[in-house]
């Protein structure tokens, strides 16, 4: 009888840790899908919003507005009876007409400077 007892106890003893080691894995691969689904929630939160703002810029680029600016800018169209200038870039403006401001106003060295430059 006490080598049944035994055995009847180790094998309750095995029964009682497979129990645990099973709901100790199942109680993380829950931590896992719910960390997953917030995970997954944020995304979805972000995606909605950045749709969102899609959205928007779609409506300001198919307004009136936006397509008559655009025409304007990129096609230089205007309307009826208006003239188009165009200008040339700054890099060409500043060679055509120099701009005192640019230039920066320095003083000139002082002699003892100029021969400590010159030696040092």
């Amino acid at each position: 009888m006490g080598l049944l007892k035994k055995a009847f106890k180790w094998a309750l003893l095995l029964i009682v840790f497979i129990l645990v080691f099973s709901l100790v894995k199942n109680v993380l691969k829950a931590k896992n899908a719910a960390s997953k689904i917030a995970e997954s929630k944020r995304k979805v939160a972000e995606l909605r919003r950045e749709n969102d703002e899609l959205g928007k810029e779609i409506d300001s680029v198919e307004s009136a507005f936006f397509l008559e600016k655009q025409a304007r800018d990129k096609l230089g169209l205007a309307k009826e009876g208006e003239m188009v200038i165009i200008l040339p870039d700054e890099e060409t403006l500043k060679k055509a007409f120099p701009n005192k401001e640019d230039q920066k106003d320095e003083l000139p060295l002082p002699n003892w400077k100029k021969w400590l430059k010159l030696f040092y």
